[in-house]
C-alpha cells in the first residue's frame, strides 16, 4: 500500500465506502479466510476504519493490519515457505517471484486465452436467465454479476 496519499483518502467518502463495501461482500466471488494489510500508510489506515465499520462483523474478524515490521500473524497464517524473503519468507524475492509467474503465464498464454473464450461464451447465456436484484440500504444491484462487474 507504499505510494497511497491523502488525496486518496479524501476521495472516499461513506456513501462510497459502504456501496464499495456492500459490492465486495455481497457481489464479489471470493471468499477470503483472512486479508493482510501491510505497510499502511497512517491516512490510509484512518480510511480503513471507515471502510471497516460498514463491514460484515465475519469480515472484520479476518482483517489483520500489520504494523510496520510486525508480520509474525500472516507468518502464522501463510507460512515461511509461501512468502518472499522481503516478508519473512524463505519463498525467494518479489521480483523473483513475479518473473517466475510472468514467465508461467507466457508459458500458458494459450490455455488461459482459452479459459477466457469459454468464459466470454459462457456469459452469452446471461442473457437467457431472469434478472435479481439485489436491495441493500444505500444501493440496488441489478441484473447478474457480470451485468453488475460489466455496468
Amino acid at each position: 500500500m507504499g505510494g497511497m496519499t491523502a488525496a486518496h483518502a479524501l476521495s472516499m467518502n461513506p456513501v462510497v465506502a459502504k456501496k464499495a463495501m456492500t459490492v465486495w461482500q455481497d457481489a464479489y466471488p471470493a471468499r477470503p479466510k483472512a486479508l493482510h494489510f501491510i505497510t499502511m500508510p497512517p491516512v490510509i489506515e484512518s480510511v480503513f476504519k471507515m471502510m471497516e465499520g460498514f463491514q460484515k462483523e465475519k469480515m472484520k474478524k479476518r482483517n489483520h493490519v500489520h504494523p510496520k515490521g510486525d508480520m509474525s500473524k500472516m507468518q502464522e497464517d501463510l507460512g515461511l515457505d509461501i512468502l518472499p524473503k522481503e516478508y519473512g519468507g524463505t519463498n525467494g524475492t518479489v521480483e523473483e517471484l513475479t518473473s517466475f509467474w510472468l514467465d508461467e503465464m507466457e508459458k500458458n498464454r494459450d490455455w488461459l486465452m482459452e479459459r477466457n473464450e469459454i468464459t466470454r461464451l459462457d456469459r452469452s447465456k446471461e442473457n437467457r436467465r431472469k434478472p435479481k436484484t439485489y436491495i441493500t440500504d444505500y444501493l440496488v444491484i441489478g441484473g447478474s454479476l457480470t451485468e453488475t462487474l460489466v455496468n
